[in-house]
């Protein structure tokens, strides 16, 4: 089992997606795909440079061991619970892209 996480690089409007592959030829076409800015319209040539966000998406693929289990939809909610009021609060989503981080191996490209 393959999981894939993209995280962008601005701070102030985080955002990070999770998804589950069940192989590593889409996991990797995945990852391969390009993503342009963090958001579509914010590197625009017509904007004032100043009013430009140039912030990127990352992508990332893991395996994850044979036997892994994500954490329960509760589980999640209690970590992202700890960082409420935080400058940075984290949501579930951020949470499983942690766990998937930690117990996995991340997959740099088709030899590995």
């Amino acid at each position: 089992m393959f999981y894939g996480v993209e995280r962008t690089t601005d701070l102030r409007y985080p955002e990070t997606v999770v998804k589950k592959f069940s192989s590593l030829k889409a996991a990797l076409a995945w990852k391969a795909k390009d993503t342009g800015c963090a958001w579509s319209a914010a590197a625009d040539k017509t904007l004032p440079i100043a009013q430009q966000n140039w912030h990127n998406r990352h992508r990332s693929v893991y395996r994850m061991p044979p036997d892994w289990r994500p954490p329960s939809k509760k589980e999640l909610s209690r970590r992202a619970a700890m960082t409420r009021g935080s400058m940075y609060s984290r949501n579930t989503c951020d949470e499983l892209a942690s766990a998937v981080h930690v117990d996995g191996e991340e997959v740099e490209n088709a030899a590995s």
